[in-house]
Parts: C-alpha cells; sequence; structure tokens
C-alpha cells in the first residue's frame, strides 16, 4: 500500500508500506541509479569512441557515411578494423578509396585534404579496435 501525497517534482520523497516496515527512497536517485545500470550494461556491447579521435572524425566528416558499430553508408569502424590490416593500409585507402574492397558499399571519394598526422590518429585507433 501507498501512502499519497501531494506531487510536487521528480524528487519528491515516496513511501512504500509493506508489512508494517518502511523503505524509503528519493525517487530521483532511484531513477538515476536505473539509468546508470542500464547504461553499463548497454556499454559492454559496444565501444566508446575517445574524445580526440571524435573531434577528428566530426571535423572530417567521416561519422557522414561510418559509425562505430553499424552500417550506415559506408562499413563500420569496426568491420574496418577486421579487414584492414595496417595503419598504412587504411592511410592509403582513405587517400585513394578502392571500391573492389567493400562489395555492397557505395564507393567513398577521395580525401587527399586531409592531413596525413590526423588521418595516422584515425588509422590507429580503427587498427586498435581489432583488440
Amino acid at each position: 500500500m501507498y501512502k499519497k501525497r501531494k506531487r510536487r517534482n521528480h524528487l519528491r520523497r515516496a513511501t512504500v508500506v509493506e508489512d508494517g516496515g518502511k523503505a524509503e527512497w528519493q525517487n530521483g536517485i532511484y531513477i538515476s541509479f536505473l539509468l546508470l545500470f542500464i547504461g553499463n550494461i548497454s556499454g559492454y556491447a559496444q565501444t566508446a569512441i575517445p574524445p580526440d579521435i571524435k573531434v577528428l572524425i566530426d571535423k572530417h566528416f567521416c561519422v557522414t557515411c561510418h559509425k562505430l558499430d553499424g552500417k550506415l553508408i559506408g562499413p563500420s569502424y569496426l568491420e574496418l578494423s577486421k579487414k584492414v590490416q595496417s595503419i598504412k593500409e587504411i592511410s592509403t585507402l582513405i587517400y585513394e578509396p578502392k571500391p573492389s574492397n567493400w562489395p555492397g558499399y557505395p564507393p567513398m571519394a577521395p580525401m587527399p585534404q586531409l592531413p596525413k598526422e590526423d588521418v595516422k590518429k584515425i588509422a590507429t585507433w580503427i587498427v586498435s579496435l581489432r583488440g
């Protein structure tokens, strides 16, 4: 049985009475804990993109066609990490893509304008996804 109280906001106190015993909690804290728990469970299924890499892939519009763990327009970063063997190979494919390597995907536009340092950082991160 629940005691009725006026609803003030999402942080109101709720009291539960069960078999003569009382348990109290802050609804906001309970919900936050639940969301944190669910977030941690779902986090095991994917890898987070490091902030420094996220800045680069946003800056160079890689996110337009690629995402971490699923097909968008081009292959995912995880798929790239499984198929491409080295940092040098990824770098070469960024500057001179080979559509024959990726059947089922539209051809990628060459990206000769990207700085070599940025491409090397992105390629290093992609290779590290192999785990």
